[in-house]
């Protein structure tokens, strides 16, 4: 068995349907998560943001990571994530310095022009999604304040560090480079994928779509995964630091 790091020209290609797969399926289970345990979670007290939250842990994480941590044994002979992520070209300091902020400026500007074309998809064309799907719509001030910080704290930890930073190893590390073969084309169906697999937040697809693809466009073409890591990251973050007003406001 080879025990070896896979070369980037040796990296195996998925097929259209394969990539599907494996970029859709773990959102189409959290979406299940969020549908029928979710609202078990807020009737036991939790806000809807925990309730949500509590998905990336149960089930999210340990997916992506039990996938890429078997996909590594299966083709190297061990469990080291670097044999299978070709995309970790190493780059100057200068140019994590200016890309991480170009491409992490444009999103924030995006999520912002955009937020009145998210809201009213949501009310207009996915009104039929539960409210629990929205953690905006829930009544903080039922919550003690110790739930509320909770809360806020899952999304700095859950969403702000963790889940970002598995999503990134999982599509952009493991995902976009077995796109190669579609060569352009590759990254339009990595970033087009991982926009859908947020079944559980449809009415931001759009959004996403035009914020998030320069931002995959630059790991493609420098072929390091760190900087989009870093950006989805901090953009995470900074959404999460967004939500103080809707817990403590």
């Amino acid at each position: 068995m080879n025990t070896h790091p896979i070369d980037q020209l040796e990296t195996e290609q998925h097929s259209l349907l394969k990539a599907a797969a494996f970029h859709l399926i773990p959102g189409a289970v959290t979406f299940l998560f969020i549908l029928f345990i979710s609202p078990l979670l807020h009737k036991a007290g939790l806000t809807i943001a925990l309730s949500i939250n509590i998905e990336t842990i149960v089930w999210l994480t340990p997916a992506m990571l039990g996938i890429l941590f078997y996909q590594a044994r299966r083709q190297t002979g061990t469990f080291s994530l670097k044999g299978i992520m070709p995309y970790r070209q190493k780059l100057p300091l200068r140019h994590y310095l200016i890309l991480v902020p170009v491409v992490l400026g444009w999103a924030v500007l995006i999520f912002w022009l955009m937020e009145p074309v998210s809201r009213f998809l949501l009310e207009h064309v996915f009104s039929f999604y539960p409210d629990w799907f929205d953690a905006g719509t829930d009544d903080m001030s039922r919550y003690s304040h110790g739930m509320l910080a909770a809360s806020w704290a899952s999304d700095f930890i859950l969403i702000g560090f963790l889940a970002p930073a598995v999503e990134e190893l999982y599509f952009r590390g493991y995902l976009l480079p077995r796109l190669g073969r579609y060569r352009g084309w590759g990254v339009v169906i990595n970033v087009v994928l991982f926009v859908v697999y947020h079944f559980f937040s449809p009415w931001m697809i759009i959004t996403r779509l035009i914020a998030i693809f320069p931002m995959y466009y630059v790991v493609w073409r420098t072929k390091n995964i760190y900087i989009g890591m870093v950006a989805h990251v901090l953009l995470n973050l900074i959404s999460a630091l967004s939500l103080y007003s809707l817990y403590f406001g």
